[in-house]
């Protein structure tokens, strides 16, 4: 009644089980938005938070910090550990160079994306640095791992408080609904398990401040009709929150589709999910940028990209020099970002030579460059480039392109890395299959350089991000793949050549 009375926009609970919650959806005429319900890393709440995925109600976290003080407050007799001086917090705090609130806060962030947190606090400068002091870093995978597994696993506000020996709550178990019995926890298990693993993320630098890229991205290139759209449903269905796009690869449109139907029926956002643009060669210089762009907005179905790349230096001009000129080409990316149609800007394919050449005229610089890095073309120089001048590295093709030889009618041997016997034999004795392997090898190669595997099968998809963030390939098989001897582009651009120019020779488009 009081939403129809216009007295409040919203209703929903606090400190409900899952049980209870599921009562209240069956009478419900106006359901309820969000639940309000402890979490942080010594009760991190999982099975209600993943309830609340599943059915759409947003999850906000009270006591992210463990509410330290709450067991005098609410006079608790039994121990009551202190999450802000836990040891593994207080080490990641020192070396993040954060402290132990902020740490805790961040944790909450990143490990329920799209979930609100409420700290607490009376101090002015506390309440600022809590706000402040989380939105511009990132825990790294192995923190939240070490984070999302202490072995403390207890309420700090349990709500012993309410139970009486003559009901309606006589112990804690029918307050919280907690072990009931064997089907209803394997049912949560299953909402759980089902509930999708997210990517970490990393910081990029942009002319309005810092955004967040996820290190694992879904390539749509070689997507054929009918099928990319299912794919990249089941990829954000799957808790992919990267999509790489193209114009060339002339898939757009379905990717759009699976945008609209995500959008709409699920608890995905836009505005959590980064998705990457490409300028095709054709739509170089003055007065076709912006129509290009626009084209690839109408065609994805969203209003901005997270991020827009020139996808070759390349333009179709024949004669001794690339015209239009990058130069032009740039100036126009930058209006794009001047107008809100992007976010960031950057190039793909692009050599050391030709990304510093940019940088000497930039008003806004390239924040990322995307180009070929797997275990048989691990494009080290360039990757060093980019980590000394603060441009994020994407890594494409990291599976070594096992079918471009054919796609792009190469020539001569075409070695496949999937088939290399160094990778089936570390595949075989870790238990992960190659792909997995691969993409394993390219997070820990890369730290914080972000990895496009490409497939439209949703097992696959889901196995690509959900087989690889959990283990960590050894020393010694990291070193055998970072040292296999093949070294050769897949994708070499060798179509781009014409004796007349402007790209002579293959030294001509890599500066290499």
């Amino acid at each position: 009644k009081l939403v129809d009375q216009g007295l409040v926009k919203a209703i929903g609970m606090s400190n409900f089980s899952v049980k209870k919650m599921q009562s209240v959806l069956e009478y419900a005429r106006v359901r309820p938005s969000v639940v309000q319900a402890e979490a942080h890393p010594y009760f991190r709440n999982d099975q209600l938070v993943s309830w609340c995925k599943n059915n759409n109600i947003h999850f906000t976290a009270y006591s992210p910090l463990g509410s330290p003080d709450s067991a005098g407050i609410l006079q608790r007799t039994a121990n009551a550990p202190v999450l802000l001086r836990d040891p593994a917090v207080l080490e990641i705090a020192a070396r993040c160079g954060h402290d132990a609130g902020q740490v805790l806060i961040r944790w909450a962030l990143q490990y329920r994306p799209g979930c609100s947190v409420l700290p607490k606090s009376v101090t002015p400068a506390r309440i600022k640095s809590n706000l402040e002091g989380v939105l511009d870093w990132k825990l790294t995978m192995d923190d939240m791992q070490q984070l999302s597994n202490l072995c403390v696993n207890q309420r700090m506000v349990d709500g012993s408080y309410w139970v009486n020996p003559q009901g309606p709550y006589r112990t804690l178990k029918d307050l919280w609904d907690e072990g009931d019995d064997d089907q209803s926890m394997a049912q949560l298990s299953d909402v759980q398990h089902n509930a999708g693993s997210y990517s970490p993320e990393t910081a990029i630098s942009t002319a309005q401040g810092n955004l967040f890229i996820p290190l694992i991205g879904l390539g749509t290139w070689k997507g054929k009709p009918g099928q990319t759209c299912t794919a990249v449903e089941s990829a954000l269905l799957a808790g992919y929150r990267h999509i790489d796009c193209a114009q060339y690869y002339g898939n757009e449109r379905e990717v759009g589709e699976a945008f609209v139907k995500v959008f709409e029926s699920s608890q995905v956002r836009r505005d959590q999910v980064f998705v990457t643009g490409k300028l095709w060669n054709a739509d170089h210089g003055r007065g076709k940028v912006e129509t290009a762009c626009r084209k690839t907005l109408k065609d994805l179905n969203i209003s901005y990209l997270d991020l827009y790349l020139i996808h070759w230096p390349v333009t179709g001009n024949i004669g001794p020099e690339v015209k239009p000129t990058i130069k032009e080409t740039w100036r126009e990316m930058e209006a794009l970002v001047d107008k809100g149609l992007v976010k960031a800007i950057g190039m793909s394919n692009f050599s050391v030579r030709k990304m510093e050449e940019v940088l000497g005229y930039a008003h806004i610089r390239p924040s990322v460059l995307q180009a070929e890095s797997h275990p048989y073309f691990r494009n080290d120089e360039l990757v060093a480039w980019c980590t000394e001048n603060k441009v994020h590295f994407t890594a494409y093709s990291p599976l070594g392109s096992p079918d471009s030889a054919s796609l792009l009618e190469r020539k001569g041997e075409h070695p496949n890395l999937m088939d290399d016997p160094a990778v089936l034999e570390i595949s075989k004795r870790t238990g992960h299959d190659v792909g997995q392997v691969l993409l394993r090898w390219a997070l820990q190669h890369k730290p914080n350089s972000s990895v496009l595997p490409k497939s439209v099968t949703p097992a696959r998809i889901k196995g690509n991000l959900e087989g690889v963030l959990s283990w960590e390939l050894n020393k010694d098989d990291m070193n055998t793949l970072s040292t296999l001897p093949v070294n050769q582009r897949m994708v070499d651009g060798s179509f781009w050549l014409n004796p007349k120019g402007p790209y002579r020779t293959l030294q001509d488009l890599w500066d290499a």
